[in-house]
């Protein structure tokens, strides 16, 4: 790849990181305080309500966003089409939701979803206000607007539902917290951007764009199933209790591999769309990114294992235990489907659309299934149910990565080697550390600042060449150019 577009992607990965980190960040420990304030009852309602509320945001974008970063030639047409096409969307789907409001507040027998999905639709507007200004940023590689708008929201938001769940206002805390985040992300997005909408509406740039974008939405759709059909039959089959266990589970694992692999795909995306024309670039693109991801996710995932049950005890004592069996299960899953994801974008970017749909499709059904069969013997079964389902998944995305994007199986997979060994070093160091350290804060961070310890020297005796690869992109990222607010 050129000099410059190699700069703008570090710059790109860099600024994307920071966006992750507030965003997950900020996100993880404000859900860890409010799981304190608030009965895990209660999180599992909303996270219930979040369902309905997601899946007409996906609806909503009809996979406009990816269209407009993927598109070569993008005029002024296509974006005030797609806002416009947004604008009018948001509107029927909100319709659509405040009525719908009662049934499924009657289905699921709790009154008080009601109240909570109607304000919530409000986040609809939001999402229609957001789309168009995010996709062209996202496109521009320009990461580091999108990085403050990100820290912006999240820190008031944050502010308003910490405030309000002191307050006792319970899931309304939630509520109001994820309004004034979107509110806010906008408020900061459109002061960024000079571009405005023209308010016309063209057919035919809107269909340029939906040809494209209808067939993104399929994997969406399968990505949004995923995610939320698991709370829809956790909270169905084992109730809201069980639902807010679970969530925390998927915030704390999400809130880590997010921090990695949400900093890295968005850049990804946008760099193997331009370098789809060129094999030999792209495929170095990939096994860079892969092996770049594998040095950060490995170990994260390998000390998350050893330390979540000090830390599950020490936040919240014995109130929150039975979250871990989900989070030991959703580290290995989210292990491996961070590199299926990252494979699925290059297809994708090739134009392979159609396949990388049917291996989302594929994950989608083993996860559903395997949820909804584990669900039978609890919590348990949902984790052990996870962890087969992606078991299942990770030899068919491999078989059909490497038998249609442009990179050697054993290349890539030799560059995942280093990493893999370090890390596996690292976990055994700290399965012995952990007894030998003591309980409490002090032999929790002790025992974190020693996996650190460890795969960092160890990376630096083993694998010199990669910590020196990865400090020179760290360095080009954080003198990137000061385009943008």
């Amino acid at each position: 790849m050129s000099h410059d577009l190699r700069r703008s992607v570090v710059r790109g990965v860099f600024w994307s990181g920071v966006q992750q980190a507030s965003d997950r960040g900020l996100r993880m420990l404000v859900f860890v305080i409010l799981a304190a304030l608030v009965e895990p009852a209660v999180i599992g309602v909303v996270a219930l309500a979040m369902v309905f509320v997601d899946g007409l945001g996906l609806l909503l974008n009809q996979g406009l966003t990816a269209a407009l970063v993927q598109r070569e030639n993008l005029t002024q047409s296509h974006k005030s089409s797609a806002f416009v096409a947004n604008l009018c969307m948001a509107f029927v789907l909100m319709a659509a939701l405040y009525l719908a409001a009662g049934p499924i507040s009657a289905w699921f027998g709790n009154p008080d979803l009601q109240g909570l999905l109607r304000w919530l639709s409000l986040g609809l507007m939001f999402t229609a206000l957001a789309a168009v200004q995010e996709a062209s940023l996202r496109r521009e590689l320009r990461f580091r607007v999108l990085a403050v708008r990100t820290l912006a929201s999240r820190c008031v938001g944050a502010a308003v539902g910490v405030v309000l769940a002191l307050r006792g206002h319970g899931a309304w805390s939630l509520v109001f917290m994820y309004l004034v985040n979107q509110g806010v992300g906008v408020a900061v997005l459109w002061l960024a951007s000079s571009w405005r909408p023209s308010l016309r509406f063209s057919w035919t740039s809107y269909k340029d764009l939906l040809d494209f974008g209808l067939r993104i939405l399929g994997g969406e759709t399968m990505a949004v199933v995923r995610n939320r059909g698991g709370d829809l039959l956790v909270g169905s089959i084992l109730g809201e209790t069980a639902l807010g266990f679970f969530s925390l589970a998927k915030t704390l694992v999400g809130g880590v591999f997010s921090l990695i692999d949400g900093a890295i795909a968005p850049v990804a995306w946008a760099m193997m769309s331009r370098l789809q024309h060129s094999p030999q670039k792209f495929a170095q693109a990939i096994e860079e990114s892969a092996q770049l991801t594998a040095t950060i996710v490995l170990p994260a995932g390998a000390g998350l294992l050893v330390t979540a049950s000090p830390l599950i005890e020490l936040l919240y004592r014995d109130r929150w235990l039975p979250t871990l069996p989900v989070i030991y299960s959703l580290v290995v899953c989210r292990t491996l489907s961070t590199f299926m994801g990252h494979n699925r974008t290059a297809l994708t970017a090739v134009g392979e659309i159609n396949t990388s749909l049917l291996l989302s499709g594929v994950a989608t059904i083993l996860t559903v299934a395997g949820i909804a069969a584990g669900s039978l013997w609890g919590l348990i079964g949902v984790a052990v149910g996870l962890v087969i389902a992606t078991g299942v998944q990770t030899p068919i995305d491999l078989f059909w990565s490497f038998k249609l994007l442009p990179v050697m199986a054993s290349s890539f997979l030799f560059r995942l080697v280093p990493p893999t060994l370090l890390t596996l070093a690292m976990f055994l160091s700290l399965l012995v550390l952990r007894p030998l350290l003591g309980d409490g804060w002090l032999g929790l961070t002790l025992l974190v600042l020693s996996g650190v310890l460890i795969y960092s020297l160890g990376s630096l005796v083993a694998a010199p060449k990669l910590v020196e690869r990865i400090h020179v992109n760290l360095l080009a990222g954080m003198r990137g150019n000061r385009r943008g607010i």
